[in-house]
Formats: structure tokens, sequence, C-alpha cells
């Protein structure tokens, strides 16, 4: 089942070498598809389709997992976005409505829950892509922000990433997550300290009138 909404896809063409954009992105309709050159290969980000699960084998986590964001996706509750090539995934996004629960800072805007690129794709601005798809995909259902949970050390290089893209430390606390494991579940989950970055998607001049 396609979950774009019926609506088309959207094509916006860059130079990922160079990584200049043609177009404003904040000039644009909301995304739906968008498609990048990649040393003269297209990627598209678009939605993911039930179809995709089996091609995401590649990727870090078990099929499980990507299913359990299929099944977000399609009741509604998020954006599970891919990075395609001749229509195989090469990259996903998740955006959770609802933010990344449990946690204290996560519940005022949806957060980025997941971000992935294969190793020998990275580098080339498809990371960038799919999280401005996520910031579409929430602008289009009016928020006024969205947020990423990062770990402070860990992804410290990711922190760098997301600051550059607009994201503004936020806070730094404890959080519980989701079981990995039945061992897990039994003792309540993992605590993991946490560290939001937060976006402000609204435009100058509506932040102005704030």
């Amino acid at each position: 089942m396609d979950h774009s909404n019926g609506q088309p896809d959207r094509e916006l063409m860059t130079n990922l070498d160079t990584g200049s954009l043609t177009d404003d992105l904040s000039t644009l309709p909301p995304l739906h598809g968008r498609t990048f050159i990649l040393s003269r290969v297209p990627v598209l980000i678009r939605p993911a389709q039930e179809k995709d699960i089996p091609n995401l084998d590649w990727a870090a986590e078990d099929l499980s997992v990507h299913e359990a964001r299929w099944s977000l996706h399609t009741r509604g509750e998020g954006a599970f976005l891919l990075a395609t090539i001749n229509d195989l995934p090469v990259g996903y996004a998740l955006v959770r409505w609802d933010g990344v629960a449990p946690g204290p800072a996560s519940e005022e805007v949806p957060e980025i829950e997941a971000l992935y690129v294969l190793p020998a794709l990275r580098g080339f601005g498809i990371g960038s892509a799919l999280i401005a798809a996520c910031e579409d995909a929430c602008r289009e259902r009016g928020f006024r922000g969205i947020g990423i949970t990062l770990h402070p050390v860990r992804h410290s290089y990711a922190r760098a990433l997301y600051e550059r893209l607009g994201y503004r430390y936020r806070t730094t606390y404890l959080r519980g997550i989701r079981p990995r494991s039945q061992e897990d579940a039994q003792e309540g989950g993992l605590s993991l300290l946490a560290m939001q970055l937060v976006k402000d998607l609204r435009s100058e001049a509506e932040q102005r009138e704030d």
C-alpha cells in the first residue's frame, strides 16, 4: 500500500558532489518525492512501501525493526522514509509525531527516531536529504518544530551535522528507551543519557510574529 496520500512525487535536482541546490526548499510544496543526482545516478527520497521491507536486509537492524516502523507508518503515527536508487533502499529515516517516548523533553515536538545511510554512500548528502524530508513531513502536518535525541558522546559527530542544518541544543536528560529484548522488557527497559536538539520549522516572519 502506498501512503504518499495520492499526491504526485516532486523532483528536486542537485549535484551532490557540490551540494548546491537548484531550488529553495522553503518555497516548494510539501515533499513526497525528491530526486538527486549522485555521480549521474538518481536518488529518490520517498515514503516507504510494504514491498521495500525485505530490501532493507543490509541495514544494521533486524527486519522486524523495520516491520515495526512500517506498522507505525501505516497507523499514521509517523513517517518512514527511504532514499532509493533504482527503487532499492540505500538509506532510511523515521520521524514519530509523538516524539521518542518515553522522555520528558520529547512530548512537544515530533522527533527523528532513526536515520541511516549505507556506509559506502555517506558524504553525498543523502542523510541531509532524508532529514529535510522529515522536516517537510512535519510542516505538512502543521508542526512548528522537530527534534532529534542523541547520545552526548557517541553521537558527537551527528550533532555537528544537525547543528549545521539549524538544530539547536535544548536539554540533556536520562530517558528510558524501548526494550530491545525480552530481558530488557522484564527489567523495565534501558536507561540512556540523552541530548535533545530541536529545530524551529517556522519561517522567520512567523517567528517574529510569535
